[in-house]
C-alpha cells in the first residue's frame, strides 16, 4: 500500500505545489473493504485548512490520478488537514513541533511505558528526547509506533 501511496504522490505533488499548499502526508489505506487514498494539506500562509481548501484540491487532483493512473484498485479519494493532533511521520514534522506537547506510543515490545507525553526537547539521529516536568526521556525511532501533537485544550 505504501508504493501506491508513494506512486500517487509522485504523480500529484506538482498539483497541491502550483495551487499553493503543501503537501504533509499522502497514506493509501484499507478500510472495512473500501480503499481510501488520503491526502492531507498545510496552507503555506500558516491559516487553518478549511472545507474550500480540500475540495479545491480534491478537484484538481482528480483528473491528474485519472490520467496517470497509480492505483490499479478502486479508491476513494480524500483531502483533509492534518488537524491539531497531527501526527507526526519525518524528521521534518518531528523538527516543527521541537518545543510542542507530543504523545508517543511505543511498540508493544518496547521496554517501559508504552505511551508516554512530554515536550518535544530535541530529535537526534536515532531518538527523541521527552522532557516530563524536571526529567528528559529518550525514545529510540525504532521502539515508536506513533508520534502526535497533544496541545493542551
Amino acid at each position: 500500500m505504501e508504493k501506491m501511496a508513494q506512486a500517487a504522490q509522485t504523480a500529484t505533488a506538482h498539483v497541491i505545489a502550483d495551487l499553493g499548499y503543501d503537501l504533509y502526508h499522502v497514506a493509501f489505506v484499507e478500510e472495512e473493504g473500501e480503499h481510501y487514498l488520503r491526502y492531507t494539506i498545510l496552507r503555506r500562509d500558516d491559516r487553518e485548512v478549511t472545507l474550500a481548501d480540500c475540495e479545491r484540491v480534491s478537484r484538481a487532483l482528480s483528473p491528474v490520478l485519472d490520467e496517470a493512473d497509480p492505483i490499479d484498485l478502486p479508491y476513494f479519494l480524500e483531502v483533509s488537514s492534518p488537524g491539531i493532533f497531527r501526527v507526526l511521520y519525518t524528521k521534518e514534522h518531528y523538527q516543527s513541533a521541537l518545543g510542542e506537547r507530543i504523545r508517543v506510543r511505543r511498540i508493544p515490545t518496547a521496554k517501559g511505558p508504552k505511551n508516554q507525553a512530554g515536550f518535544l526537547k530535541e530529535v537526534a539521529k536515532d531518538h527523541l528526547v521527552l522532557e516530563q516536568g524536571s526529567e528528559e526521556i529518550s525514545v529510540p525511532f525504532a521502539e515508536v509506533l506513533t508520534v502526535n501533537l497533544e496541545p493542551e485544550l
